[in-house]
C-alpha cells in the first residue's frame, strides 16, 4: 500500500500548525497517512491520523512519499534539516514534495543547501507571493514553482464542541467580544507589548461594552519564546477585571474558528488568526515586525501596524 509520511511542525500546540495539517489532511486520504509529531498522541487525538514521533529511519523505510508540509518551515533555523531530508528521500528512489510552505533564508549557507534540495523534489508550493519571490531569487525555476494558498484555507465550518458551547454561553453570554492574539519576539518588544496593551485594553474596556479574550495561539512545551502565555498571563495579572478572560486550555482549529466568527474584531500578531479572520469574514488588525504578516496583510487588504508603532492602534477604536 502506498504511504505518505507528512512532516511538519506538528505537536507542538501550536494551533496555527494544527490548522495547516488539518487542512492538508483533507486533500489526503487518512489511512495512507502519518504524521510525525512531537506529541504523536496528541496528533492522533486531533486529527484522527496516524502519527509517530519523528525519526529519519522511518521516514525513509515506511514511506513511498514524503510531504514537508505547510508553514514557515523554511528558515534559517529548520531548513537544513527538511533539506538534508529532501536528498535522503531522493537517494532512496522516494517521492518528495514541499508544499504550501513559506520561505525566508538570509544565510548563505542554507541558501545553497535550499536550493540543491528544491531542485531535486517533486514538487513545489507555496503559500504566498514574498516566498514564491525568495524562491525565484534562490535559483528555483518559477514553472517548477505552484503559488497556493495557506492549507488552514481548507478550513470549513462545523459545529463547535460541547465545552466551547458552555465557554461561550457562560463566560461571553451576549457580549461583543475582541480577539487578542499577542506573542513574544525578544525582550524589549515584549516589554512594550505588554506594557501598550495593558493600557489599551483598560482604555478601550472602560469606553466600550465589551469583553477581551486573550488567545494564545502557540503554547509551545520546550520554547517559552514561542509559548504565547509568557506575556498573555502578565497583561491578565495586570489588569483585574472579568471582561478580561485569559482562554489557557487547549481547543481545535475549528473551534477557534468558530469563536473567532463570532468575534466583533481580531488583533494579531500571528498569521493564522489573520487567516481564521479572513475565513469568518471578521474584521482584523495585523500587528508585527515579521514580513509574512505584513505581506499577507497587504494581500488580504489587513490594516497592518509595525510593532514598533503600537499607539496607531487607538485610531481603529476612537
Amino acid at each position: 500500500m502506498k504511504k505518505i509520511v507528512i512532516i511538519g511542525a506538528y505537536g507542538c500546540k501550536n494551533l496555527g500548525d494544527e490548522a495547516i495539517l488539518s487542512g492538508l489532511l483533507k486533500t489526503l486520504k487518512k489511512n495512507d497517512v502519518v504524521v510525525f509529531s512531537s506529541n504523536p498522541k496528541e496528533t492522533q487525538k486531533l486529527h484522527n491520523v496516524k502519527s509517530e514521533y519523528e525519526n529519519l529511519k522511518r521516514v525513509i523505510l515506511w514511506s513511498n512519499e514524503i510531504i514537508i508540509g505547510g508553514g514557515e518551515l523554511f528558515q534559517d533555523h529548520m531548513a537544513k534539516k527538511f533539506c538534508r531530508l529532501i536528498v535522503l528521500a531522493k537517494f532512496f528512489g522516494k517521492k518528495a514534495k514541499v508544499l504550501g510552505v513559506g520561505v525566508d533564508l538570509n544565510k548563505i549557507f542554507v541558501k545553497l543547501f535550499t536550493k540543491l534540495a528544491l531542485k531535486i523534489v517533486d514538487e513545489i508550493s507555496v503559500r504566498d507571493k514574498r516566498s514564491f519571490q525568495n524562491l525565484i531569487k534562490l535559483g528555483i525555476k518559477d514553472k517548477k514553482i505552484k503559488l497556493a494558498k495557506d492549507f488552514a484555507f481548507n478550513l470549513i465550518f462545523s459545529e463547535p464542541t460541547k465545552k466551547i458551547k458552555s465557554f461561550y454561553n457562560e463566560v461571553i453570554g451576549k457580549d461583543n467580544y475582541l480577539v487578542l492574539a499577542l506573542r513574544p519576539v525578544n525582550y524589549e518588544t515584549d516589554k512594550a507589548v505588554i506594557s501598550f496593551f495593558t493600557k489599551f485594553i483598560k482604555h478601550l474596556t472602560q469606553k466600550k461594552k465589551i469583553k477581551i479574550i486573550l488567545f494564545p495561539f502557540s503554547k509551545h512545551p520546550f520554547s517559552s519564546q514561542d509559548n504565547d502565555l509568557t506575556i498573555l498571563r502578565k497583561i491578565k495579572s495586570n489588569i483585574k477585571e472579568k471582561k478580561i478572560i485569559l482562554l489557557e486550555e487547549d481547543i481545535s482549529p475549528s473551534d477557534t474558528l468558530w469563536i473567532i466568527s463570532k468575534a466583533k474584531q481580531v488583533i494579531s500578531m500571528r498569521l493564522h488568526p489573520l487567516i481564521f479572520s479572513k475565513i469568518t469574514h471578521t474584521k482584523a488588525v495585523a500587528i508585527s515586525s515579521f514580513a509574512k504578516i505584513k505581506s499577507f496583510a497587504k494581500e488580504y487588504s489587513i490594516p497592518f501596524i509595525e510593532t514598533q508603532n503600537l499607539s496607531e492602534l487607538y485610531k481603529f477604536f476612537s
